[in-house]
């Protein structure tokens, strides 16, 4: 008898071992080609990767921001500011909106001459948005090259370190560590300027190593960029650190030996009322029970995860874990239940594609 589990069917001779979910960054092709995905799989997780990617869906709802740029039509300078000076982490905006509100602040910084206040825009609309495009890749290079020349510290890391990001994700994996390791080992040490910036460079090396099968440098660079936040008491970037260093274990004999940073990354997402974290960590345990078939335990996380993403209405998560929980019912002999799920997973999928259609 031929048993399934969730995305992944341990039937087909070329599957490894399931797809570990990380908080910040999603290498599609990477992911895709190291476990060749089939054609659901792909779908839901490119899903997953365009809503992680575009806006944070747990952050709370401020259209106080919309109403002072928009009100704000007589003082441009404070239109500027209102956008500039918002804490993006703490707001939710439909891709859409936030789409058109980031651009039109770029044009309105560059009818006023005002370059710096249009750079600040473009990486907020780069982080945001996630645009790597060519047009965008060429604005960095701008930037830096702008930084450099006026002394603003700061904004030349911010920009090298897109200019990175934006490389690995564009698959050039080659350049983007040469442009991060560059930036990590500068003799000026610039980066330590930027807290944030310092631990995401070793975040995102990390990431680009595990696309090179490095485990030792993976875990390495994590380890660096959690001491870097644990100096910083930032609990968000512990609470990533925690999960990404236990998840390079998930499915490995030493996995018992570093359940413990899932477990405290578990604690401190919901200290911090970091739901998305806590989602994918709830996804992980899943994957690791269903595939070693402890179906009980996986249900149990699975179902935790499927109330967060119903909570949030975010359907390409609520699929992912649908999909889960069917597989869990199926080699649990529950066939109607697993016929349930495996519906309803396809159902979301159609809804998750008409939303990030219309978006």
């Amino acid at each position: 008898m031929n048993k399934r589990w969730g995305w992944f069917h341990k039937r087909e001779k070329y599957l490894e071992a399931p797809q570990i979910i990380t908080p910040n960054q999603f290498q599609i092709s990477y992911y895709c080609a190291m476990f060749k995905l089939s054609p659901c799989s792909r779908i839901i997780l490119i899903l997953t990767f365009l809503q992680l990617l575009t806006f944070n869906s747990y952050a709370q709802s401020n259209t106080d921001l919309i109403h002072d740029f928009e009100q704000l039509e007589n003082n441009n300078e404070k239109r500027l500011s209102s956008l500039i000076d918002v804490d993006w982490s703490n707001l939710y905006l439909s891709k859409d909106s936030l789409n058109a509100l980031l651009k039109q602040g770029i044009v309105l910084s560059k009818t006023i001459s005002k370059e710096y206040e249009m750079y600040k825009l473009i990486l907020i609309h780069t982080e945001m948005i996630g645009n790597f495009s060519d047009d965008r890749m060429g604005q960095l290079d701008e930037l830096i090259a702008f930084s450099k020349t006026n002394g603003l510290d700061s904004l030349q890391i911010s920009g090298i370190y897109w200019k990175g990001r934006g490389l690995g994700m564009r698959n050039e994996f080659a350049k983007a560590i040469k442009i991060l390791t560059e930036l990590l080992n500068r003799e000026d040490k610039l980066i330590e300027k930027d807290y944030k910036i310092h631990a995401m460079a070793y975040e995102e090396l990390a990431i680009l190593n595990k696309g090179y099968g490095a485990s030792e440098e993976t875990i390495a660079m994590y380890e660096k960029s959690l001491k870097i936040n644990e100096t910083n008491k930032d609990s968000a970037g512990i609470c990533s650190n925690l999960h990404n260093i236990g998840s390079e274990y998930l499915f490995t004999p030493e996995f018992e030996e570093y359940k413990v940073y899932m477990d405290r990354s578990l604690v401190l997402a919901k200290q911090i009322k970091r739901k998305d974290l806590e989602l994918l960590i709830y996804l992980n345990y899943s994957n690791k029970f269903g595939f070693n078939e402890m179906y009980d335990s996986c249900l149990v996380y699975a179902l935790q995860a499927e109330q967060l993403s119903k909570e949030n209405k975010n359907l390409s998560s609520e699929a992912q874990v649908s999909d889960i929980i069917s597989a869990c019912y199926l080699n649990l002999g529950q066939l109607p239940k697993a016929l349930t799920y495996q519906l309803r997973a396809y159902e979301l999928i159609e809804g998750a594609f008409s939303k990030n259609k219309m978006a």
